[in-house]
């Protein structure tokens, strides 16, 4: 029982150390997560691991819905003291945003992050990308399962993917990474990652899903690749 309990500290110590400094470009943002519920008016807590490029301030931190460009400034000029190995803060979620599952939460212009999509106010409708966890870990080239979860089945029965692409945080590009069409009800998808993704923390796989004729644009929480 005591080797046990040394050993279970030794792992979690290495997993500390793991996440505690992370020595390539970009940083993770692991809170809010994917599909969490939030509310307007109560607060929201955005929590990132920091990358070796991390700059000394944010100029702006906002939230928004994913595609649609409607962005909200919850605060600018914040300042990130040096040393660190995780940063948290706590914001107040606007009055008056309407009840959608696409909202996500990025900082900073020069220099980006960006969580997971999250729901405010009790949507009923969404799809939530489950699969990569928080503080995933791959390689360029590696297979990988993307898994996601509609709201209801039957409301997105009719409903397809359209598109796969990959967020890159860093340089703030999207590439697309499959351009065929599968059902949104399929609920996952095995793809190799590109050869070309360097080696950094904050990338996302974003999802297009077409419903009613609109497009409604999903993010994983963001992994690194090593």
């Amino acid at each position: 029982m005591k080797f046990l309990k040394v050993l279970f500290l030794i792992t979690a110590l290495l997993s500390a150390y793991v996440f505690a400094a992370l020595p390539n470009p970009g940083s993770l943002l692991i809170a809010p997560i994917a599909g969490s519920q939030h509310v307007s008016g109560r607060n929201i807590t955005l929590t990132f691991i920091p990358g070796a490029d991390l700059p000394p301030s944010f100029d702006v931190i906002r939230i928004g819905r994913a595609y649609v460009n409607d962005f909200h400034v919850l605060d600018t000029n914040i300042q990130l003291p040096p040393g660190q190995n995780q940063y948290t803060f706590s914001y107040t979620i606007p009055a008056g945003l309407p009840s959608d599952p696409r909202f996500v939460i990025g900082g900073g212009t020069t220099w980006n992050v960006q969580n997971a999509t999250f729901a405010v106010n009790k949507p009923n409708f969404g799809v939530v990308i489950n699969r990569p966890s928080t503080r995933q870990s791959y390689r360029a080239g590696q297979r990988v399962n993307i898994a996601w979860r509609p709201s209801s089945r039957t409301l997105y029965k009719s409903s397809n993917i359209t598109q796969f692409l990959i967020f890159d945080n860093v340089k703030n590009t999207r590439t697309p990474i499959l351009d065929k069409s599968f059902p949104v009800n399929s609920g996952r998808y095995r793809l190799t990652l590109p050869n070309f993704l360097a080696k950094q923390n904050g990338y996302q796989f974003g999802i297009l899903v077409e419903r009613n004729g609109n497009q409604e644009a999903y993010y994983s929480n963001p992994f690194r690749v090593v």
